[in-house]
């Protein structure tokens, strides 16, 4: 019988279909009718500001306001004996944050980082209720089938 067969294989051609689909996700990336969100809470020292962005989706805004902006830099010789990182950011509005460190670990975690990925910077206030110059504290890179990317 040639039944069961070709039960099989209209099986596997159904499974291989839904296979080949990819689940795609737009969201984090509108807030504000942006793609760069920077988080403001109130607060003095110490307080923790989260800056994040899917790098692809943020070349590819129509704006030419936004951008999200990570550096690694070495210096010989430096008492911190690791690597320096810069991270910047300007969202929609105009809002801009920087912070920097100098940390092996965080250096790691930006060479993860490729064109389409979506990086969170949680930083952290180094003066009372100024984004500028705040202390990078920890770094998340989300690189996923289902994120944006530059190319759609």
């Amino acid at each position: 019988m040639r039944i069961p067969a070709t039960i099989s294989a209209i099986a596997c051609v159904l499974i291989a279909s839904v296979a080949l689909a990819g689940s795609k996700d737009a969201a984090p990336y509108t807030v504000n009718s942006g793609v760069v969100t920077i988080q403001s809470p109130s607060g003095g020292v110490g307080t923790v500001v989260p800056l994040s962005g899917a790098l692809g989706v943020v070349r590819a805004t129509a704006n030419s306001v936004e951008f999200f902006s990570c550096t690694v830099g070495y210096y010989t010789g430096h008492p911190a004996n690791a690597p320096r990182i810069f991270c910047s950011a300007r969202d929609a509005a105009g809002n801009v944050a920087t912070c920097s460190s100098w940390s092996n670990g965080l250096a790691q975690a930006l060479a993860t980082i490729n064109p389409d990925s979506y990086v969170t910077i949680f930083a952290k206030r180094t003066a009372a209720y100024s984004n500028d110059n705040m202390n990078c504290d920890s770094i998340e890179v989300t690189n996923a089938s289902y994120l944006s990317t530059k190319r759609e």
